[in-house]
């Protein structure tokens, strides 16, 4: 009774699986590296701004955004005295 149910179970595991393809590409060389914003013209005088950092390594993407206000638009924590960090992160496929 169990040899046939080992046998089954072993050729439905190997019928159902396979390898997944590598997903990473290499992407475009024209696109690759690190690009940071470090200011803004007068930034110094604006209610709210946001300065951006891309990195574009292979097919993939990651964004920072430094988001600064004086502004308290509610009382959250993760505002940080009117300074907070978002993170972004993708890939790209191509078609």
């Amino acid at each position: 009774m169990q040899k046939p149910f080992y046998f089954l179970a072993i050729c439905l595991l190997f019928s159902a699986c396979s390898f997944n393809p590598p997903i990473q590409g290499r992407g475009e060389d024209y696109i690759q590296g690190e690009w940071q914003q470090d200011s803004i013209p007068m930034q110094k005088k604006l209610l709210s701004y946001s300065l951006y950092n891309f990195k574009f390594s292979c097919d993939s993407f990651y964004v920072k955004v430094n988001s600064f206000s004086k502004v308290n638009s509610g009382a959250d924590t993760c505002m940080n005295a009117g300074h907070w960090t978002e993170y972004i992160r993708g890939n790209i496929q191509a078609k």
